[in-house]
């Protein structure tokens, strides 16, 4: 029957329509680093569309900007950014090229994903680049704690919610589930890693202090004479020596 063809034919057309228009109603989310990007994927769950500029592989003081950037930021509901200027030699520059006054500083759309959570390592006296790369608001790596995650899915769960009304609930129940696997894990490794409460390491990079502020590691050194400053030879060997005298087992460095 052709007219029962035909209005099949515009019942589904009417579903894929309305089906459309819900998913262009969520929340496009642009993350900074992978590790915030997946955090907001489990706070937005189905309602959100989360891409992330950098690369798990990279370092996230240096990002290389790239067209797509601008693109994604333009397009986006919401930033979520680490906060505490770990960004800030590449991300403000992209966000002022996006013409997106959703991302704007202050805006409800710029999320920085540190409120709520304590830094560590906040300088105390004057800063100047002498001193390497130090960032005034403290140390930025703080999702090496665990615990801090937790904070950011609230965080992120309350400013969805604000951009999105009718996923409040959602984003709320999906913070909550995450912060009950999550606590959990933390628990576990906890408890798997107890005896090395106390142990000494050295790292590359000042980026394992909330790490070790977590797990009481004692950090005794890094490569880097200075953050962010290529160590010359002269260190390394005084590193090396300092590591055999102190029988220091590990040294935590990043894949990039």
């Amino acid at each position: 029957n052709p007219s029962l063809f035909l209005a099949a034919l515009l019942v589904t057309s009417a579903a894929l329509l309305l089906s459309s228009a819900a998913r262009a109603a969520e929340l496009r989310v642009v993350a900074s680093t992978p590790d915030l990007g997946a955090i907001a994927e489990a706070v937005g769950g189905d309602r959100v569309d989360v891409t992330s500029i950098a690369r798990g592989t990279e370092d996230p003081h240096f990002v290389d900007p790239k067209p797509s950037h601008v693109v994604s930021l333009n397009r986006a509901d919401a930033l979520v950014e680490g906060g505490a200027e770990l960004e800030v030699g590449w991300l403000p520059k992209l966000v002022e090229s996006s013409r997106n006054s959703k991302l704007a500083s202050g805006a409800p759309g710029r999320i920085v994903a540190n409120a709520g959570v304590q830094l560590l390592e906040i300088p105390t006296g004057p800063i100047d680049r002498s001193m390497g790369d130090v960032h005034p608001g403290g140390n930025p790596h703080y999702l090496l704690d665990p615990r801090n995650a937790l904070i950011v899915a609230g965080t992120l769960a309350e400013r969805f919610a604000a951009l999105d009304a009718s996923g409040a609930e959602t984003y709320r129940a999906n913070a909550a589930a995450f912060t009950s696997d999550l606590t959990s894990r933390i628990q576990g490794w906890e408890a798997r890693l107890a005896s090395l409460r106390g142990a000494k390491v050295v790292e590359y990079h000042k980026l394992f202090e909330y790490l070790a502020h977590w797990l009481g590691l004692d950090i005794v050194g890094q490569v880097e004479p200075k953050p962010g400053i290529p160590p010359n030879p002269q260190h390394v060997a005084a590193l090396e020596e300092k590591m055999r005298a102190e029988k220091v087992p590990v040294l935590l460095a990043t894949t990039y």
